[in-house]
């Protein structure tokens, strides 16, 4: 309600919010291919690695998504204010949990009981979005990027 509405010869892609999640996309593929490949080389076996994967890309996701909340507001500018999406994730986690750790689950989709240590690792590797994306905001609020509306 701060600023004007958005021209509505414009369209929602404009050529910010296509360098964001371009670049946003790239990123998370980066990390998971490195990921992947240092999992292998420390002996973890192909499943493992690939159920990791499989938690990474979720939780990258869920950053992503307060990161994209704003195409020019910081994500750490009242990161939880919206209720809706704050649920959408928790319930999305609570299935990825059960996923997880939930026999039947393991049998269907390959994952298996992840360690403290994995949690922390993927959640670390996960949040290294935020940094990307905020500095890619910082930019389009200087214009760097083109125009915002």
């Amino acid at each position: 309600m701060r600023r004007p509405p958005r021209n509505r010869r414009v369209g929602i892609f404009t050529r910010p919010v296509i360098v964001l999640m371009a670049i946003g996309g790239v990123w998370s593929m980066t990390v998971n291919l490195l990921f992947f490949d240092w999992m292998l080389s420390t002996g973890r076996s192909l499943g493992e690695a690939m159920a990791m994967i499989f938690v990474l890309l979720v939780i990258i996701e869920f950053f992503k998504a307060y990161n994209f909340r704003s195409d020019r507001v910081s994500a750490l500018v009242r990161p939880f204010a919206n209720r809706w999406l704050n649920l959408a994730i928790l319930g999305e986690f609570a299935v990825l949990v059960l996923i997880v750790y939930v026999g039947f689950f393991q049998l269907l989709l390959g994952t298996f009981n992840m360690r403290l240590e994995d949690w922390l690792l993927v959640i670390a590797l996960a949040a290294t979005i935020t940094p990307v994306l905020e500095i890619l905001k910082w930019m389009a609020r200087r214009g760097w990027l083109g125009e915002l509306n």
